[in-house]
């Protein structure tokens, strides 16, 4: 397990609007580095505000997707009637031993604290109950990843739980709510689950040209922060009349926080021009919490730092508050390979759809290859498709039936030394027993006979069957780099042509030469089987014996046209049905193949669009540093890269 590296699930909390920049930036850095929120699932989020919806600078769609802070992630601490408690303080001693008498005239926190510490207090106070669900909520969805962090990243998760707490002092939601904020979290979670706590508390310096107020508010939340990070005091305060309802003795002696960073805008060296920077700068410094790469540095740093601390400056005063300052030269890999990465996606679909024009003689292919395959081939010399319909149950077309009936019958008649007087009685016998297997006068082909409802059950077996051997032949095309979509939807449409001829040559084939030859067939038997009875009688004949025989051949001849006539015309019959599955089907998969077209465009549009999308949004990637990057670098990266190796890289995923 050497070779993975950790990360800690995490909980970021942000007290009130600066909190909600911060989280908004975190977020949006989860989604450029890991394509998507719910991709590390081990970070949630929890914002709590005196504001309801408080408006953000930070934008809250980034790469496409909305990363702004959903109901569960978000807490309005609201005070609808501070006066009907307020009105009557004495009675709530957890509120009257702290809460100011100059503000009992205020009535209600609905749209901030109005910087102004004790009502972020208050209102903490009075939504105790929803604040803790929501944190433990929050918690909650961290917990359970770590197969899918292993499996997905390749991350082993380290035991423990960290909890980032971001927000300005200069404010009265965040200034007021971070010291109860910090001793409920080390009551809320237990030390069986190894957490460790971290504040990013923003200075006023930040935020200038808000009057003297915000100055105010940072001095007294930073003497409170230095007055209970010393080992001799405790923290101590009650959220309602409950008694569980209070920091405990354990955590009430504790530091507020592990580590504390205050964050001002500027340093010797450098003076960040607007607040969004900071806030920038302290988004990117959490976020390297969840940088594989760089959050065992971070944890080893804190640790190192840790041991300095332990015990008091020489003047007795703790050491626990910290800063840090970010700078860097930054090449955005990831983006870049994203964008390449979509570049490629859309070529290949490029490649694989070949645009390359279809065969002009698809006639050819379609009745020469395609067809045969398909066992539909129909030509002069050759009838797939009419033969499958008239197989008889040994697999044998019913036309070479007739044909070895009739050899029998010639068989028969030579092994019976017929004498020729009774020839003609012995054919007509012999018909008659034969003729009941061409018999389709009723409507219902389920009591045609025999033969033809043998026929009529192949009919209803090859609709279903050649149809989905034309979807999968289709299916095959449009897999087959050197065919594709353009090349199957040219060959459908052709087919329904050929098809369309075949119908239309079938029923000519039935009107125009199988049912006169039926008709011619049937009248010429009736003719050879009188003759041959005239002839038989007349027993004073020159050459008798050749005479009959020759009669006797055109009978034979007669009974095969006219039954193997029967079958062809059923055949022909029969196969317009089958024609028109087969059209339906083409119909359907014309349908399908331009959905599958729009969907491939549309997919196509989709990359290029995304591409161009990582190729723009670079406003934020940097705040203090160089930015390495230019759109040109995309098409270097790419070409470089790539070379003369995309045939063969589109031909790995084929």
């Amino acid at each position: 397990m050497a070779d993975y590296v950790g990360m800690t699930p995490t909980v970021v909390v942000g007290l009130g609007g600066t909190g909600k920049e911060i989280l908004i930036k975190v977020r949006r850095m989860i989604v450029e580095s890991y394509g998507s929120l719910d991709s590390l699932p081990i970070v949630s989020f929890l914002h709590i505000d005196t504001e309801q919806n408080a408006k953000v600078s930070e934008p809250q769609v980034v790469l496409k997707q909305d990363i702004s802070l959903r109901p569960a992630e978000q807490v309005w601490a609201k005070v609808e009637d501070a006066k009907a408690i307020l009105n009557k303080l004495s009675a709530y001693e957890y509120l009257d031993e702290w809460f100011p008498s100059q503000l009992k005239g205020t009535d209600s926190i609905l749209a901030g604290a109005g910087q102004i510490r004790a009502l972020g207090k208050f209102a903490f106070t009075l939504n105790y109950q929803t604040i803790k669900t929501s944190f433990n909520n929050a918690k909650a969805r961290i917990i359970g990843h770590e197969k899918f962090m292993l499996d997905r990243w390749g991350v082993q998760l380290d035991k423990g739980v960290n909890i980032f707490v971001v927000c300005s002092l200069s404010g009265g939601t965040g200034s007021g709510l971070v010291l109860d904020m910090a001793y409920n979290l080390r009551d809320w979670i237990p030390p069986s689950d190894l957490p460790q706590s971290s504040a990013y508390l923003v200075l006023p310096g930040a935020f200038s040209g808000l009057g003297d107020r915000v100055v105010a508010n940072a001095y007294a939340a930073l003497m409170e922060l230095n007055h209970y990070s010393r080992s001799t005091t405790r923290f101590e305060n009650q959220y309602s009349t409950n008694p569980s309802d209070r920091i405990s003795s354990q955590s009430s002696q504790d530091v507020p926080f592990n580590f504390c960073y205050l964050v001002g805008n500027s340093n010797d060296k450098v003076t960040f021009p607007s607040i969004s920077s900071v806030l920038e700068m302290v988004a990117q410094n959490i976020f390297l919490d969840f940088n594989s790469g760089f959050s065992q540095y971070k944890k080893l740093v804190r640790d190192n730092i840790r041991k300095q601390w332990a015990s008091p400056d020489p003047l007795g005063y703790p050491q626990n508050f910290i800063s840090f300052g970010l700078s860097g030269i930054q090449f955005p890999v990831e983006r870049v390979l994203n964008a390449c990465a979509l570049r490629l996606a859309g070529q290949l679909i490029t490649w694989w759809s070949n645009p390359t024009p279809a065969p002009t003689a698809m006639r050819d292919v379609i009745k020469t290859e395609i067809l045969p395959g398909l066992k539909l081939a129909e030509s002069d010399n050759e009838h797939q498709l009419l033969d499958s319909i008239g197989l008889g149950d040994n697999m044998k077309p019913y036309n070479k039936e007739v044909a070895n009936w009739v050899t029998g019958l010639r068989k028969r008649r030579n092994d019976l030394n017929i004498p020729y007087e009774n020839l003609q009685r012995f054919i007509s016998v012999e018909q008659e027993k034969y003729d009941p297997h061409f018999n389709d006068s009723d409507t219902d082909p389920r009591r045609w006979s025999d033969y033809f409802q043998k026929m009529w059950d192949n009919l209803n077996q090859l609709i279903p069957q050649k149809r989905r051997e034309l979807r999968q032949t289709v299916y095959k095309m449009i897999e087959d780099r050197f065919r594709g979509p353009k090349f199957a939807r040219h060959f459908l449409e052709v087919l329904l042509e050929v098809l369309t001829d075949y119908r239309s040559q079938f029923d000519q084939d039935r009107q125009k030469e199988w049912l006169p030859k039926e008709r011619s067939a049937a009248n010429a038997l009736q003719v050879l089987l009188k003759q041959i009875d005239d002839h038989a009688k007349q027993r004073i004949m020159i050459n008798r014996k050749g005479v009959i025989e020759e009669d006797l051949r055109g009978i034979m001849q007669a009974l095969e046209s006219l039954y193997i006539s029967k079958v062809e015309v059923k055949a022909r019959t029969l196969a317009v049905p089958l024609l028109d599955g087969l059209k339906e089907e083409i119909e359907r998969l014309l349908v399908d193949l331009t959905a599958l077209e729009r969907n491939l465009e549309t997919l196509q549009s989709r990359f290029l669009d995304k591409e161009q999308t990582y190729v723009r949004e670079t406003g934020a990637l940097t705040v203090n540093g160089i930015l390495l990057y230019d759109v040109k670098d995309i098409d270097q990266v790419y070409n470089k890269t790539l070379e003369d190796k995309q045939e063969i890289i589109c031909q790995a995923w084929f």
